[in-house]
């Protein structure tokens, strides 16, 4: 009792599928090369990111190819990690 569902422990405030990263945010920066270990699902998750592109856009397109629910954690993964920024 007393936890949200799906919530994980030590979880930031702003974190995945809040409104801090929303729809309408733009990709501003994007990290060259691709941060990622080649071959694996985040590397080809991340080479979809593009500078200029909507928030909503890459959620629409990354839960297209790998399935509902799979663009918010990449999100905030790579901006904490400093890999992207949005505005």
């Amino acid at each position: 009792m007393g936890h949200k569902a799906g919530a994980r422990k030590g979880k930031k405030e702003g974190t995945p599928g809040n409104a801090l990263h929303h729809d309408g945010m733009k990709v501003t920066f994007v990290e060259s090369p691709n941060p990622k270990r080649e071959g694996t699902k985040a590397f080809k998750k991340f080479a979809m990111f593009r500078k200029g592109m909507t928030l909503g856009a890459y959620r629409k397109a990354v839960d297209k190819k790998f399935g509902a629910g799979e663009a918010n954690p990449e999100i905030n993964y790579c901006v904490e990690a400093g890999f992207i920024k949005v505005k």
